[in-house]
């Protein structure tokens, strides 16, 4: 029952008319239907939908993921959903399983589904409480970084050979954004039943993510190397940490799908995706610092360009 008795129940027929489920588990590894990725990403939206039934709540607002598309490429369309896709993991299986069931749902009105692409942190302040995605690398680059000495001109030299040629697109789109988009859509009448991608218009590059990373800690010594290409020669130490390290992420690394932003544009163009470029990134690795990854939790309440309601959202 969601926790809730029958009370509580009571009191959320009598007070709302709507539901916006944003719960879910991020985790890639193989973890099978009875694993903690199942039982919140599907088993959580179906009893999601269960106390809709239960206190009569038909508008039902879900954010999903952009990766509902499996390994499709190409453009992906808003409108697109069951499409004879594979998924690279139970992630994003379970969110598309999680999709499908609101969508097939007869008590509903038509589901109004987000799918953001990757989540990075505030872009005024750098705030996350969650460290996956973008932050994977960033760690990595932090730790190899931080404990390699500086030389005489303060700069630290970390030979890293990376398997890419710079010019794969990274969607990653920044918190508060997201946060202002689904809360301007959330009030907006025609968005009810529509699917939208909160995608960025430019997506990050690989090259633009290392040259910015690298320059954060006044590094340098990186190359890439190509695509499908094996290392060759001696591997350095920071080598066969990356070479470790990014094994969940591997098969997102090589491509990342054009996802159709029609709707969005329709509705909310005028709430413009602030580009992840090199000074937020900065900010991602500063908050990340001061955060110590998550291990000492930072006040939420920091300034930020997004409206008090929206950041409470």
């Amino acid at each position: 029952n969601v926790g809730l008795d029958r009370r509580d129940e009571q009191w959320l027929a009598r007070h709302c008319d709507r539901v916006i489920h944003c719960a879910a588990v991020v985790k890639f590894s193989s973890c099978g239907e009875a694993s903690d990725v199942w039982k919140t990403n599907f088993g959580g939206t179906r009893q999601m939908l269960q106390l809709c039934r239960r206190i009569g709540v038909r508008d039902f607002h879900y954010v999903s993921t952009a990766y509902v598309c499996g390994r499709r490429q190409g453009v992906i369309r808003e409108s697109e959903l069951a499409m004879g896709q594979s998924f690279r993991n139970d992630y994003e299986r379970s969110k598309y399983e999680a999709e499908s069931l609101l969508r097939a749902d007869g008590f509903l009105d038509p589901a109004t589904i987000y799918r953001p692409a990757v989540i990075g942190g505030d872009s005024q302040t750098g705030y996350t409480n969650s460290y996956h995605g973008i932050y994977v690398y960033l760690r990595l680059l932090h730790s190899l970084l931080t404990n390699t000495a500086p030389d005489r001109q303060g700069r630290r030299f970390a030979p890293l050979r990376i398997l890419l040629d710079g010019t794969e697109r990274r969607n990653v789109v920044p918190l508060d954004w997201v946060c202002s988009v689904v809360c301007r859509l959330l009030d907006e009448p025609a968005a009810r039943g529509l699917t939208f991608h909160l995608a960025p218009p430019t997506p990050l590059t690989t090259g633009e993510f290392f040259d910015a990373a690298y320059r954060y800690f006044n590094a340098y010594g990186y190359e890439f190397c190509g695509k499908n290409r094996k290392l060759t020669g001696k591997v350095t130490s920071y080598e066969e940490a990356f070479l470790a390290y990014r094994t969940p992420y591997e098969q997102y690394e090589l491509t990342d799908p054009v996802f159709d932003r029609s709707n969005l544009n329709r509705l909310a163009a005028d709430l413009v995706c602030p580009q992840i470029d090199a000074e937020v990134i900065r900010r991602y690795v500063r908050f990340a610092e001061l955060a110590a990854w998550g291990k000492r939790p930072l006040d939420a309440s920091l300034p930020s360009t997004a409206a008090p309601q929206q950041r409470a959202a």
